[in-house]
């Protein structure tokens, strides 16, 4: 049987649902999620998941015929401690795991200097009972280049050498990591400068890229014995993108991500034969997003995309048969194999819907038998969630804009109250995933609006494009545009709607309620960002300059000029702003820095305006730490139940 991976990061999968059947509004907690990250060990005999546990997140192990749906109890819970938050791991052998972990406050001694924040991500591995737990450096699990199946003991990690920010120009080693005592040497790559390093299965070193000084981005490959040649090379020009995925076949298959033909495709280049790019997977109108692998076969399986819901394109008979006779048996729309063990016969699969919570199995080929693992959101039904419909509306200069609406259970006669909830990044997009925000708003009786804005990915260059030195401008004009199409179409009750969002999206909420005030009731914003003049200046950012690049993109000329950074900045705008504020954010969040919200707290302040805060000593950016997701939803609940109730 076969093993597979996927050379991606995996997105829920989910669907859509059309329950109308009258349930009682789940609460707050019924909203922290009990299971994620479900993956099986190397042996296939246990099964790890990150849960809820005393208090905090913990990674908690089962055996695999002994699953917690079933009764199985726990073998082992490895919990976080009262300085560390586990965010997410791998198994890195059948005895050991990697965990990767955010550090709040005293940080242990790293065996790599840090670079970066005391609350950034580390990466450490922990014996399987829980036992010596050694901190291998100040990354994630990203940087794990290669598990290497026939060596349990090390791990190959790509990092840049101690002291060095992360960036393109400053050439990550390779090093061959024990993951039992932390001991670590660093492997000759060659004398190229190299953003990043691949292995093919086996672990040896076969690829590297290059962004050089001259802004070319290069990938260089090398045969089993041979020397390093160059076999691409690409101008880093403004809109290009080029992302090296896996090196399969002996290392003699390079597989990589270009958007060259309009929108990022799957591409294979095999130098062993030339250096000719060819087409692997293009869709017609959306972006491929990832790869599928057999590390056994060390082959591609699937191509990954996401429309509406997450879809894949396969390559390989075996794999989709695989999935295609899980979604006969399983319930769920979309029903995926996301994780197996190393013999290839034992899976998770995951399933889930639009208004069909996520839920994990268990399929041992020997038996042929689907076994419930778990459901991420025990207290949910299909039946108390919204049916989610995907919609277009013209922006004012006639670009056509997609976007979703969720519509509550027993929903009368429009027009409705409604969340206007734009998406994060701002290089992301919504889809019909199950999305755990979007649903607590609509089983609160609201109307929830997701525009996909100018901007967002997924959806091809010039749709991308279109986004380009339009932050705070074109962008913030899709929303208001969507707002007042669903006024036109008797769907939003002007005098109730909110604005509310999540980094980018908070940044966007605060910005509607200063721009277009006469829009909006209320706004909430969550660990936002409110202060472009911060963004844009590269010292106190804490990306790396590939990053950075993609926000001069987003802000062109707004960078250079003060005036313009603050004419888009909800910070300086605050004196616009008429209505209530509701401002969260997180002390721990490494990315939409704490001193936003504080700033903006401040400023609403001294403007008069009303508002409410609450800064979460614990919590990443993403609120995981399940307390405090918890109360964020109290939060919000009590400060929509008195802006705007759902009731006239």
């Amino acid at each position: 049987m076969m093993r597979f991976i996927v050379s991606a990061a995996m997105i829920v999968f989910t669907s859509a649902s059309n329950s109308f059947a009258q349930t009682t509004p789940p609460g707050p907690g019924d909203f922290v999620a009990e299971f994620t990250n479900v993956r099986i060990s190397p042996d296939g005999e246990h099964v790890a998941t990150i849960r809820p546990f005393q208090g905090r997140s913990a990674l908690v192990i089962y055996r695999f015929d002994d699953p917690p749906a079933s009764g199985g109890e726990e073998v082992i819970a490895i919990p976080s401690g009262d300085d560390v938050e586990i965010s997410n791991y791998m198994w890195a052998s059948n005895d050991r795991l990697l965990i990767q972990a955010g550090f709040s406050f005293e940080n242990p001694q790293s065996l790599f200097e840090r670079i970066d924040d005391p609350s950034g991500p580390q990466l450490i591995s922990i014996g399987f009972d829980g036992s010596g737990p050694i901190v291998l450096g100040d990354y994630g699990l990203g940087n794990v280049a290669n598990r290497l199946p026939n060596d349990p003991d090390h791990v190959l990690i790509v990092a840049p050498p101690a002291g060095n920010r992360a960036s393109y120009n400053n050439a990550p080693r390779l090093y061959h990591v024990s993951i039992s005592t932390g001991q670590h040497e660093a492997i000759r790559a060659g004398r190229i400068e190299s953003g990043f390093i691949w292995t093919n299965q086996s672990g040896r070193i076969g690829m590297m890229t290059d962004l050089n000084y001259e802004g070319i981005r290069l990938i260089y490959w090398r045969a089993l014995g041979g020397g390093w040649r160059r076999i691409y090379r690409q101008r880093n020009e403004i809109g290009s993108f080029l992302e090296p995925l896996r090196l399969l076949n002996g290392g003699n298959n390079v597989y990589l991500i270009s958007n060259h033909e309009g929108r990022r495709g799957l591409y294979v280049i095999r130098p062993d034969q030339s250096n000719d790019m060819e087409r692997v997977f293009l869709h017609d109108t959306y972006d491929a997003s990832g790869l599928g692998y057999n590390p056994l076969a060390d082959q591609a399986t699937y191509a990954t995309y996401v429309g509406d819901f997450p879809q894949r394109v396969y390559f390989d008979n075996e794999h989709e048969s695989l999935d295609r006779r899980a979604t006969v048996a399983l319930p769920g729309t979309y029903v995926f194999a996301t994780d197996s063990n190393d013999a290839g016969t034992r899976y998770v699969f995951t399933t889930g819907g639009a208004g069909h919570p996520t839920q994990y199995y268990l399929y041992d080929t020997e038996v042929d038998q689907y076994r419930m693992f778990a459901l991420s959101y025990p207290s949910l039904s299909d039946d108390q969630m919204a049916r989610v419909e995907a919609m277009q509306y013209a922006a004012r200069d006639g670009l056509v804009i997609s976007g979703y609406l969720a519509f509550p259970t027993n929903l009368g006669d429009g027009p409705h109250p409604v969340i206007v909830f734009p998406h994060d990044g701002p290089a992301a997009r919504d889809t019909m995933a199950f999305d755990r925000l979007r649903q607590f708003f609509a089983t609160r009786g609201y109307v929830v609006f997701q525009p996909n804005f100018r901007g967002s990915t997924g959806f091809g260059n010039e749709f991308l494009q279109a986004g380009w030195e339009q932050w705070g401008r074109g962008m913030q004009d899709d929303i208001t545009d969507g707002v007042r199409h669903l006024i036109a179409q008797g769907i939003a009750d002007p005098d109730r709607i909110c604005i509310a969002g999540w980094s980018y999206g908070a940044y966007a909420a605060l910005l509607g309620a200063a721009t277009t005030p006469e829009l909006y009731r209320c706004a909430i914003g969550i660990n936002g960002v409110y202060d472009v003049e911060q963004l844009s200046n590269p010292r106190s950012s804490r990306y790396s300059d590939v990053v950075q690049f993609d926000w001069d993109n987003y802000l062109g000329d707004n960078i250079y000029s003060l005036e313009a950074q603050r004419e888009i900045s909800p910070r300086y705008r605050a004196d616009d702003i008429t209505v209530p504020i509701l401002i969260i954010a997180s002390e721990q969040d490494p990315q939409a820095r704490v001193a936003h919200s504080e700033d903006m707290i401040v400023a609403l302040r001294e403007a008069g305006v009303p508002h409410e805060s609450r800064i979460f000593e614990a919590g990443n950016h993403s609120l995981n730490y399940g307390p405090s997701w918890q109360e964020t939803l109290e939060l919000v609940e009590a400060f929509l139940e008195q802006n705007l109730p759902t009731t006239h």
